[in-house]
């Protein structure tokens, strides 16, 4: 697989246009995942570079409107942080048991037809049903980001819901059953190895201000309730429940 070179147009910044070169790479098992680079589409250093300003202190910052200013931080430090993710092999047998095909005529197949083309979509169906690609991609972001969104992925699974109509209902149902307590008993703090591994990074943070930026608003949740009770002496906080 690989990513092109794609001018991004911010005109609503500036009438410049930022180049991002392109690169190749290939997964050709799961495990190499997170071997990947961080992809963005625009990173702050460029956005700062391109499009800020600088006010009488130094410091940079963008105008998105008159009066409305957005200041940068001065220093970003991105580290990939691997941990063990004890459900990778469920995920690896969800897929591979083809588990996830879609019944014949899914709602998604217009959308479906458009990314990925005619002839892809077409050598997908078969007596098994469709495969529905983004799906299984979502599937696979969900597993990334929390067990506690696994828990949620396996009752819609199970029951068939969030429109979802899956050709073997009766053996997916039966896998998510088969495989509840090993999902029930990853969610568990203690453990939690994405959850360890953010505990010895505030650790190690020597009382300075965390912030931690969840996808899923069941993640945020349940860190919570995970960081309050294995940092009892930290005050954990999340906006979670705010509207």
């Amino acid at each position: 697989m690989s990513s092109g070179v794609q001018p991004l147009d911010l005109g609503h910044f500036g009438s410049d246009r930022v180049h991002v070169p392109a690169t190749e790479w290939r997964v050709d098992e799961l495990g190499e995942l997170s071997d990947l680079p961080p992809c963005t589409v625009l990173t702050t250093p460029d956005v700062v570079k391109h499009y800020g300003q600088q006010d009488d202190l130094g410091e940079r910052f963008v105008e998105y409107a008159p009066g409305d200013k957005r200041y940068f931080p001065r220093r970003i430090v991105l580290r990939t942080v691997r941990y063990d993710n004890p459900l990778d092999d469920l995920l690896v047998d969800l897929l591979a048991g083809d588990l996830l095909y879609r019944q014949v005529a899914s709602e998604s197949d217009g959308r479906q037809m458009a990314l990925f083309g005619a002839e892809v979509m077409e050598a997908s169906t078969s007596r098994r049903g469709r495969r529905d690609p983004l799906f299984e991609a979502s599937d696979l972001h969900q597993f990334c980001s929390s067990v506690a969104r696994v828990q949620l992925l396996f009752q819609d699974l199970e029951t068939g819901r969030n429109h979802s109509a899956f050709q073997n209902q009766a053996q997916l149902r039966k896998f998510v059953r088969a495989n509840r307590r090993l999902v029930n008993l990853a969610a568990r703090p203690a453990h939690d190895a994405k959850l360890s591994r953010l505990v010895e990074i505030i650790e190690q943070a020597r009382g300075d201000k965390v912030t931690v930026f969840c996808h899923y608003l069941e993640t945020a949740k349940r860190l919570q309730d995970g960081l309050a009770k294995r940092l009892r002496h930290l005050r954990v906080e999340t906006t979670a429940e705010a509207k």
